[in-house]
Order: C-alpha cells, then structure tokens, then sequence
C-alpha cells in the first residue's frame, strides 16, 4: 500500500472529480440520458480495456498463491456480504417485505464500477488483476444465488441468461486472468490502446458517482433511517473488524486491503432497476444506492486511515 498521506490525497482528488462530476449535472451538462450512455461506455469498453491492460501491469506481485488467495477470498466476500444483510435485516427490524432487497443490496456492491478505480488508485496498478478476480466471483455469485435471492420469495422474476453473466467486463476478467498465467504480453500499439482507453475509467465512474449524488431528495433520503446504520456496519465497522481478522491469517497486506476496499463499495448503481424488475422497491434501492454512494467518501479514507495506522 502507498504511504497514508498519498494515499489520502488520492481519494481527496477521487472526491474532487466526483464534484465536477456532481456540478456538470447541476449546470445541465449531464442528465440522466447521458448518464445511461456514459454508464454502459464505462461498464461495456473502459473498464474492461482497464482490466486487461493490468495484466502486464500486475508485475510480480500478484504471484500465482495471490491469484488463488484472491478466488478464495472472493468467494468468502460474497458470503459474508450476505451474511451481513442477513444480520442488519434481524438488528434493523427491516419490514419483512424489504428484507431480500437489503439482501441483494448487501451482495450487489459496486466493485467493478467504483472498486477497481479506487483501489487501484491506492494500491497501484498490480492490484487491479486481484481487483478483477473479485469482480468476476461477484458476478457468478451474483447473477445465480443473488438473483434467485430477490425473485424466490414470489416464484417469479426474470430468468437470467447467461449473456447477462458473460458480460463485457466479466469477459475481460477471465482474459486478463488468462493472459497474466500465460505470461502473454501483447503488441506494444495494442497495450498502449488498452492503457489509454482504460485510463478513462476513473474519472468517468467518479464523475457518473457525482451525477448520481446530485439527483438527492435529501428530505427523502434522510427520513430512511434504516439505510444510514446499515451502510455503516455493512461499509465500515465490518470491514475494520474483518482487517484484523484477516492479517492474522492472510500474510499478502496487498490481497487483505484489497478484500477490505471491495467490502467498502457503495450499494450497486443498478440495483433500482434491478429491484423493480423483480417487483420490490426501486426508490428504497435507489437511495441506498445514493446514501451509501456519498458515504462512501468518507468510509473508504476512515478504512485507509484505520488499515495504515493500526
């Protein structure tokens, strides 16, 4: 990990994007059309050319034992994350009707989108081939048990495909995975493409993070309670306690913050329109999207802070 004050800088200037981000939607350069466009630009071609541009970037840190380290830890991410809605829906008293979406809310965190920007900001380039293997349990975890998690409790919702599991960004997971074990370099004008489009991915996610902020009813979205306690247990008391745990056991600092970060991310941009597919609430999704969206600006640095002085 970088030096504490580095690393603090860089999310100041993660914060400070996302602002322009927050002001080009208030002055009318970013509606909501335009974010739907800018969303599936970043989902669909720069964060998958981000990911496989790490594979020769990851270097010889992320050795084979972080690469299998980094399944496993994925896998448990997903569990615990689950185990974590379970806890908040029994602690909060969430009305019964809304427990599942807590649920889906807890395991469909945005790691693609905001993680795998933000931890590289922080841990470098190396950490984005980790970062990526995280992404991709996600998404087999997600688009089976977690799907099947908001649509049981009626029998009905949609079917998943497996073109939804296939996705761009899952693709490029599996290929940046493939392309680091075989030792593959690819041409120097294809890398350099790869790098220069990828390289958009963060200011784009903070600044799509800043249009959504914008689109607060703040007198609605302070009257949920409920969303305020469970975004701080499931984004910042969980994961400080599960860094002490895991350096105990885990002896990569690197794959332990990394697991850390991922647990941080915010509530996933999708997840409104996932929610209303599946007939449960969309605006109880689309603030939880947004509070623990604006909360997470001040967890992850909390978490940074925590992970480098304790």
């Amino acid at each position: 990990m970088t030096d504490l004050s580095t690393a603090i800088e860089q999310m100041v200037m993660l914060f400070l994007v996302a602002c322009v981000g927050f002001g080009s939607a208030k002055l009318g350069y970013l509606d909501n059309h335009t974010k739907e466009r800018l969303n599936k630009l970043l989902m669909n071609v720069t964060l998958p050319c981000m990911v496989i541009a790490s594979a020769e970037g990851a270097g010889a840190d992320a050795s084979g034992t972080l690469i299998g380290g980094a399944f496993i830890l994925g896998a448990v991410l997903f569990f615990t994350l689950l185990l974590v809605g379970f806890v908040c829906n029994l602690l909060l008293r969430v009305p019964r009707k809304d427990r599942r979406l807590y649920l889906f809310m807890s395991v469909c965190s945005n790691m693609g989108f905001l993680g795998i920007p933000v931890i590289a900001s922080v841990f470098g380039d190396a950490s984005i081939i980790l970062s990526s293997i995280f992404v991709m349990m996600q998404g087999v975890f997600l688009y089976s048990l977690g799907f099947m998690l908001l649509s049981s409790e009626e029998g009905g919702g949609e079917k998943v495909s497996w073109s939804a599991i296939m996705n761009p960004a899952m693709v490029a997971c599996i290929l940046a995975i493939a392309l680091f074990l075989g030792g593959v370099k690819l041409p120097s004008v294809i890398q350099g493409t790869f790098d220069l489009v990828g390289g958009l991915t963060t200011p784009l996610a903070l600044m799509l993070v800043g249009v959504i902020i914008s689109q607060v009813n703040v007198k609605a979205v302070v009257s949920e309670w409920r969303l305020y306690l469970y975004t701080a247990v499931k984004q910042l008391i969980v994961p400080a306690g599960l860094f002490l745990a895991l350096r105990l056991v885990v002896a990569s600092p690197l794959l332990v913050g990394v697991f850390v970060l991922m647990m941080a991310t915010p509530v996933g941009t999708l997840v409104p329109m996932w929610a209303e597919r599946f007939g449960r609430d969309p605006v109880l999704a689309a603030k939880g999207t947004i509070i623990s969206t604006a909360l997470s600006f001040a967890f992850i640095p909390a978490l940074i802070t925590f992970m480098a002085t304790v």
